[in-house]
C-alpha cells in the first residue's frame, strides 16, 4: 500500500514539473526549450505581493540567455 501511494506522489510530481516547464516555455515566449533545465522548485509559503511578483519576473528576465 505504501508503494502505492509513493508512485501516486512521484507521478503528481512529475506532472508538476511538467506543468511548470511549460509555463516557463510560455513565458520565454515559444522560443525553443530544448536546453531548459530546472534543477530545484521550491513552493512559496504565503501570500506574494505585486512588487514580489514583479521582481521575480525581473530576475527571470535577467537570466535569459
Amino acid at each position: 500500500m505504501a508503494l502505492v501511494k509513493k508512485n501516486k506522489q512521484i507521478q503528481k510530481d512529475e506532472e508538476l514539473i511538467a506543468v511548470i516547464s511549460a509555463a516557463i516555455a510560455a513565458f520565454e515566449g515559444g522560443k525553443a526549450t530544448s536546453n531548459l533545465v530546472i534543477r530545484k522548485i521550491i513552493r512559496e509559503q504565503g501570500q506574494t505581493t505585486v512588487w514580489n511578483n514583479a521582481g521575480r519576473a525581473d530576475c527571470m528576465r535577467s537570466r535569459r540567455v
